[in-house]
């Protein structure tokens, strides 16, 4: 009988050692990006792909001078059906996009083909055409000339006959895409064009005539009593309604526009050691936004957890 060989994990780094400002030097603002993707490309010299669900052990925060005071704030996005669902309606519809303009030349798909999108509308409004997300942090010792390694390019769609003011008639915009938040105009919202996208619930459901309670068949059944009278006028106005806001998707404009938060944690003068850990935490997409709002920049240490996707504990987006 052949032996079966057992799987076996792939090596893989699975800390990254990365710098947080408290404030970002692209933008002057406390807000940063992590794509887990992108860095774990970099240290393993590997292509992963960003439609991941990354599991991250935790991350621990350093404060190197130490006395530095204030909060940290770190998000992902909503761990929910909707940006499952978001993620991959728009990535059919970028994959369709780009096929139909395959088709008559299919040799010509780069080998490193990938859908790639902002964390939020925040992420996506400053694009440097070097790193493709110039918002992002990446691992300490792997920028060449201020340039971080390697190609990471925010993927598009291209909108044609668009109604923006001053735009040609028949001419093709482009348009980044970010999950959370609204659009805007050079971005996408992914959760804001699902949620457009889809019917609403029934409201109220069941949708019943006002006078069910005096219903004559009901009446039938009547034994002196006004009790089932009672009860229907009570299920009338009871349990029809959803337990949320009809049009109000959670990651979208009003709910959780900056993502779903994993912890907030702060630096004061007795904090021991000046260092902070935070929990364990999966990461859709593996974007993680930081706003550091300490008085210090801080040294940060995420940790990954070993599996079976080269090397890593992670899910494509199409099975979250």
């Amino acid at each position: 009988m052949a032996r079966r060989m057992k799987s076996k994990t792939q090596p893989a780094q699975m800390r990254l050692q990365i710098d947080l400002p408290n404030s970002n030097p692209i933008t002057g603002s406390t807000v940063s990006y992590v794509d887990l993707s992108q860095c774990a490309s970099m240290i393993n010299r590997r292509f992963y792909r960003q439609g991941l669900n990354w599991m991250v052990s935790g991350i621990t925060l350093v404060d190197i001078r130490g006395g530095g005071l204030g909060e940290v704030t770190i998000s992902k996005l909503p761990n929910t059906w909707v940006t499952s669902n978001a993620w991959e309606k728009t990535f059919r519809v970028w994959d369709e996009q780009n096929k139909k303009a395959l088709a008559q030349a299919p040799s010509a798909k780069p080998r490193y083909y990938d859908y790639k999108i902002h964390f939020d509308d925040q992420h996506s409004t400053v694009v440097n055409q070097n790193s493709g997300f110039a918002q992002n942090l990446i691992p300490i010792g792997f920028v060449t000339n201020g340039v971080p390694d390697g190609e990471w390019i925010a993927s598009d769609f291209k909108i044609p006959n668009t109604a923006n003011a001053g735009g040609a008639v028949g001419a093709v915009e482009s348009y980044t895409a970010h999950m959370c938040g609204y659009s805007n105009s050079t971005s996408k919202a992914l959760i804001e064009g699902y949620a457009d996208s889809r019917a609403l619930p029934f409201s109220p459901d069941p949708n019943v005539p006002a006078d069910v309670s005096q219903n004559w068949l009901t009446a039938v059944f009547n034994e002196g009593t006004t009790q089932d009278n009672a009860v229907l006028n009570a299920l009338e106005d009871d349990y029809d309604e959803v337990p949320y806001n009809l049009e109000n998707y959670v990651g979208g404009g009003l709910r959780q526009p900056t993502g779903e938060v994993v912890d907030t944690v702060v630096f004061s003068g007795t904090t021991i050691s000046s260092k902070i850990r935070i929990k364990s935490f999966n990461a859709p997409c593996g974007l993680i936004r930081l706003d550091n709002g300490t008085t210090n920049d801080l040294l940060m240490f995420i940790d990954l957890v070993p599996g079976d996707h080269r090397g890593y504990k992670c899910e494509p987006m199409t099975d979250m």
